[in-house]
């Protein structure tokens, strides 16, 4: 029905309606509270804020910055500002000294126990008591008037009525405050609330490890002794999570215990209050740890801060001597290995040079051998025989054997290009120079050059330049020199993993060869053996020279060498 005012004259009351036609807001009116200035505030269930002045309304609503538009209560404050209880938005302050109102909330978040407010006044020290279903709240303001403190009284705190009735609040001359509850009527006295200042008594009740209490574990020796005389509980690494379990006695107000804490070694400030006392750190590194907690009453007094020190070992591959020993080990074995590297580089450098300086030697051998084959008494000679075919005007002969002895310089030419060839082509070359030795001296003997049958001589290969010696000393020194009919016989077998090659003559011996050998002959002969020995030295495997003089009835028949030579395979 709005608003009404009664006023007492001369005739009588006067009452003066105030409703919609008016300006006020169609709606419930639940609480109104005159200011200084003589404005009549009032308070709707759904519509908001507003007053009246000099008969006319003013209104306020959210577009204003009011929290909400459901209101119960009202309270003028002693600074002038007034205080609007809400239904489901807690406490809003508006200060109305300025030109533009300025409202401001208080919440749940702020402390309030609910934000359903039912009624609002305050005591004659200015402060604010706020009624809820779920008890009392006093608001506390510093000087400056801002909110300093939110203090809860419930039924711990001995208001056994907890759900305020609506506006149901009234300060009386002594300074009682009365308060309607859904419970009866209850009067208190807030001159006589004393702050508790004894902190609670604070107790450790149980330390686990991986939800297991310590007392049952292999570590229930300093839980027995953790009252008596604190140490440190030494953990290994993998014991890394561990649980506390702590508890604040307040026998004046138990429920209202609030708690801290803080694991020094890992966070840096203390745990904001609350009323959890247990508190879980999993998977801890390897460190020194103390775990701090304490507790605080209904009024903000704090206990002494308790403590229980623990440290986890590091694993043993975390250990500083183990890193500066795996550190030294590894240093060590880079040595060792820069330094078997700087071995096996100069190992590989020293093979290099040496076995550079074994192809050079074989160059070189193998150059001197294509000198001694090519020997110049041998195409003086047969240069000679060839030149006489012409001159007798043999030209068909002349011609024959002009090709033998080209194709004879070209074979031996292109053999010296190569490391090995392959057998046949070696018989070839020693049945020409063979063939050309008998034309140029004209002294008919025999040859015969036979392989065994396992050998395949197009795909064997014999290093060039190596039998060639031996034949041509059978030859010069052997059949040659005997002024009868001489034979050679080559013949080519297969031991292994050699390959043995026979020349044997029916000559005069090597006795009676080196009296008749001319000094130019026997330093031909000694240089080519000297060269061939080394070259077969220079080879891998068993690779020798064996020189058998030939005996018959006591009177030398001849010579044979076998010399053993690598087997290769084309």
């Amino acid at each position: 029905g709005g608003i009404a005012r009664i006023s007492e004259n001369e005739k009588g009351f006067t009452i003066k309606n105030f409703s919609l036609e008016d300006g006020l807001p169609e709606d419930r009116v639940n609480a109104l509270v005159q200011d200084k200035e003589g404005r009549i505030w009032f308070a709707t269930t759904s519509n908001g804020l507003g007053y009246i002045q000099n008969d006319s309304i003013r209104s306020f609503s959210t577009n204003d910055g009011l929290p909400g538009k459901k209101l119960r209560s009202l309270a003028l404050a002693p600074d002038g500002k007034v205080w609007i209880g809400l239904f489901d938005k807690g406490i809003c302050s508006l200060d109305f000294r300025s030109q533009k109102p300025v409202f401001k909330r208080v919440s749940s978040a702020e402390g309030l126990a609910s934000d359903n407010i039912y009624l609002l006044s305050f005591d004659k020290d200015g402060r604010l008591w706020s009624g809820s279903e779920k008890g009392l709240d006093r608001l506390s303001f510093n000087p400056n008037g801002g909110l300093e403190e939110i203090k809860h009284f419930g039924y711990s705190e001995g208001f056994t009525g907890i759900e305020t009735s609506q506006n149901a609040v009234l300060p009386d001359k002594k300074g009682n405050l009365w308060f309607g509850t859904i419970n009866g009527l209850t009067r208190f006295n807030p001159s006589l609330t004393e702050i508790n200042k004894k902190a609670p008594l604070l107790q450790l009740r149980s330390i686990s490890l991986f939800f297991k209490p310590i007392a049952e574990t292999n570590y229930s020796g300093f839980w027995d002794q953790i009252f008596e005389k604190p140490d440190t509980l030494m953990l290994p690494y993998d014991q890394n999570h561990l649980s506390f379990d702590f508890f604040g006695v307040n026998h004046r107000n138990p429920e209202q215990v609030k708690y801290q804490w803080k694991l020094a070694g890992l966070d840096e400030s203390w745990t904001p209050e609350g009323f959890q006392h247990n508190v879980t750190y999993s998977n801890l590194q390897p460190g020194e740890y103390a775990f701090l907690y304490r507790a605080a009453n209904e009024d903000g007094v704090w206990s002494d801060e308790q403590s229980v020190h623990f440290r986890i070992e590091p694993p043993l591959w975390k250990r500083w001597w183990f890193i500066s020993t795996g550190i030294l080990l590894i240093i060590f074995l880079l040595w060792l290995f820069l330094r078997w590297r700087v071995r096996r580089i100069k190992r590989k450098s020293c093979e290099a040079q040496e076995k550079l300086k074994l192809e050079t030697e074989v160059l070189k051998l193998e150059q001197k051998a294509l000198q001694l084959q090519m020997n110049p008494h041998f195409i003086f000679n047969a240069l000679n025989s060839i030149q006489a075919l012409i001159g007798t005007q043999d030209e068909k002969t002349a011609r024959f054997y002009l090709s033998k002895f080209s194709r004879l310089m070209r074979q031996i030419l292109e053999s010296s290009r190569e490391q090995v060839i392959p057998l046949e082509m070696e018989i070839s070359i020693l049945e020409n120079y063979l063939s050309i030795e008998q034309f140029s001296h004209g002294i008919h003997f025999n040859w015969e050059i036979t392989t065994d049958e396992n050998i395949d001589k197009s795909n064997t290969g014999i290093l060039p330049m190596l039998i060639h010696p031996f034949v041509e000393n059978a030859v010069i020194h052997g059949v040659t020199s005997k002024g009868i009919e001489g034979i050679i016989q080559i013949h080519f077998s297969k031991k292994e993993n050699q390959l043995i090659v026979s020349i044997k003559d029916n000559g005069i011996g090597r006795k009676k060869a080196l009296e008749r050998k001319s000094q130019q002959d026997q330093q031909h002969k000694s240089t080519a053996l000297l060269v061939v020995q080394e070259r077969l030295e220079l080879l891998d495997g068993n690779t020798h020279i064996e020189i058998e003089d030939l005996m018959e009835d006591g009177n030398a028949s001849g010579t044979e060498v076998r010399v053993s030579l690598p087997f290769y395979e084309l």
